[in-house]
C-alpha cells in the first residue's frame, strides 16, 4: 500500500482488463482505458486470463473484470485467488434489473470483508434494453481511482505551516461525525473534508482513512490552474482527489469557508426520498466540469448537494459549525424516515 506521498510514474502503475462478455461494450471500454492510460498515467493492457506474471518494477497493479452475468460467486474465488498477482480488483457484473441486483447485497459485503476490501464491485449505473451494467465512465473512473488516485498534475511548493486549534477542531469534528453516521460506501477513505486557509485551503490527502483522521494527512492547496491541470500544494501528501472540484467551489463562492464531502449512499444518494438534491449530473470526478457544477448549486444558495452517483457536498458560510449541525440534522432526517417506512 503507497502512501500517496508523490503521484506514481506511468510505468509504475498497470491497469489490466479481463473480459468474461461478449459484447461490443467491451471493445468500446479497452479503447476507453487506452485513452485514459494516455492522458492520466498508466500502463493498459487486455489480458486473457489472471494468472499472467506480475512484471517487475510497479507499484500499483490492478486487475478489470467484465462479466455478462449476474453475481457469480466462482468467478469472485478466482478474482481473489488473482490478488497474490495484482493489488486490487474490480468485478463489473450485469443485471436483468435492480432488484435483481439488490438480491447479492449481502453476499457482495461478506466477499468485500474476505478479500480485506481489495475486491471493489462496482453498482451498475446504467440501464439499457432491460440490462443494467457499469458504465464505460465509471469503469475508467474506477481504473484512476484505484491506481493513481488523482487525475491533476501536482506540484509540491513545500511544507505546509501548522494546523491551528481551530484548525484541528474542524478535522477532529467532522471525522467524528463521519465516523458515527457511517459516512462512507466502499472505505472510510471515501470523500473528503476541507477549510478555506487565506487565500487557499486546507483538504484531507488522498487515500487518507478518516475513523479516526491522521491530522498529519492534511495538505494545503495553493491554487488550481485549469488551463494546464497543475494543482499547487503545501504538505507530505497529495491533496485530495477531488481537491480540483473543491478549488473551484472555494474560488467561485468567496463566502464558502468549509466543505465535507461525504459518500453516505444508503442515507443520501441512492436514497429516493433525496431524489430532489440530486442537482449535479453523472460526471467524471477530479475534474472542472464536476467543480463548475457544483460551485453552480452552491451559489445559488444549496447547502447539500447530491452529485450522482458520487456522493454528498456539504458546505457552510461564516462559522463552519454550521456544517455539523446540518450534517447532523440531515442523518437525523433520513434515519427516521428509514424507520417510519419500517414501521409502516
Amino acid at each position: 500500500m503507497i502512501d500517496y506521498s508523490v503521484k506514481p510514474s506511468p510505468e509504475e502503475v498497470a491497469v489490466d482488463l479481463l473480459s468474461i462478455s461478449r459484447s461490443d461494450r467491451v471493445y468500446e471500454c479497452a479503447k476507453a482505458l487506452g485513452v485514459a492510460g494516455e492522458q492520466y498515467g498508466f500502463v493498459f493492457a487486455e489480458v486473457s486470463s489472471m494468472s499472467q506474471p506480475r512484471p517487475n518494477g510497479l507499484t500499483l497493479r490492478h486487475l478489470i473484470c467484465i462479466a455478462d452475468s449476474a453475481y457469480d460467486a466462482e468467478l469472485v474465488r478466482r478474482v481473489g485467488q488473482s490478488l497474490a498477482m495484482y493489488d486490487s480488483a474490480s468485478i463489473a457484473f450485469s443485471y436483468q434489473d435492480t432488484q435483481s441486483m439488490l438480491a447479492f447485497t449481502d453476499q457482495i459485503e461478506w466477499d468485500k470483508q474476505a478479500y480485506g476490501g481489495r475486491i471493489n464491485f462496482l453498482r451498475p449505473d446504467e440501464f439499457q434494453a432491460g440490462q443494467c451494467f457499469v458504465s464505460l465512465q465509471k469503469i475508467v473512473d474506477n481504473a484512476v481511482c484505484d491506481t493513481i488516485r488523482v487525475k491533476y498534475t501536482p506540484r509540491c511548493a513545500g511544507r505546509m505551516p501548522p494546523l491551528t486549534s481551530f484548525e484541528k477542531n474542524f478535522f477532529s469534528r467532522a471525522s467524528s461525525l463521519y465516523e458515527r453516521h457511517h459516512m462512507f460506501l466502499r472505505a472510510p477513505s471515501d470523500g473528503y473534508f476541507a477549510l478555506r486557509r487565506g487565500d487557499g485551503f486546507l483538504i484531507t490527502a488522498t487515500k487518507s482513512l478518516k475513523t479516526p483522521l491522521d491530522l498529519s494527512r492534511i495538505s494545503y492547496v495553493r491554487g488550481f490552474d485549469e488551463s494546464t491541470n497543475e494543482l499547487e500544494y503545501e504538505g507530505s501528501f497529495l491533496p485530495s482527489s477531488d481537491a480540483v472540484e473543491a478549488s473551484i467551489v472555494f474560488r467561485d463562492n468567496p463566502d464558502i469557508t468549509c466543505i465535507v464531502h461525504t459518500h453516505a449512499s444508503d442515507l443520501f444518494t441512492r436514497n429516493p426520498r433525496y431524489a430532489s438534491r440530486v442537482l449535479v449530473p453523472a460526471l467524471p470526478y477530479g475534474e472542472p466540469l464536476l467543480g463548475h457544477y457544483i460551485a453552480d448549486c452552491v451559489r445559488m444558495g444549496h447547502d447539500f448537494v447530491i452529485m450522482a452517483e458520487h456522493g454528498e457536498i456539504f458546505t457552510a458560510r461564516g462559522n463552519f459549525s454550521g456544517v455539523f449541525t446540518r450534517i447532523q440534522k440531515q442523518c437525523e432526517e433520513s434515519l427516521a424516515g428509514r424507520v417510519a417506512i419500517v414501521n409502516g
